[in-house]
């Protein structure tokens, strides 16, 4: 990837994350349904602004269940994201980390 098209990448990241932040706080404190959705939605702008293509094999589970994956990077978490309505489970340490701690917090991240 070229510098300028990741510099790109950065900012759109940022420029997409930012302004989300205040309307998920809000959505956490007025709707659980749609504080719910609105990760879904997220990983699923993240996605396409980073430039990540997906293929989905077999079928989404439609009825609770637990999805194991080992953790290979930081893409893992909106490609997942993007195609289930998930929980993460983190190390209770993310939980303080600037930004991305809140994000967590935000979606509902279970610390650990």
């Amino acid at each position: 990837m070229s510098k300028v098209k990741g510099t790109l990448r950065l900012a759109g990241f940022l420029g997409l994350t930012l302004p989300l932040m205040p309307i998920q706080a809000l959505f956490n404190a007025t709707s659980p349904y749609l504080a719910r959705q609105f990760p879904t939605l997220y990983h699923k702008i993240l996605c396409r602004l980073l430039g990540v293509r997906v293929r989905v094999e077999g079928e989404v589970p439609q009825c609770p269940a637990l999805i194991v994956a080992n953790h290979v990077s930081w893409l893992d978490i909106p490609v997942l994201g993007a195609h289930f309505p998930v929980y993460f489970l983190s190390k209770a340490e993310v939980a303080s980390w600037p930004v991305v701690g809140w994000l967590a917090r935000a979606a509902g991240t279970l610390f650990i």
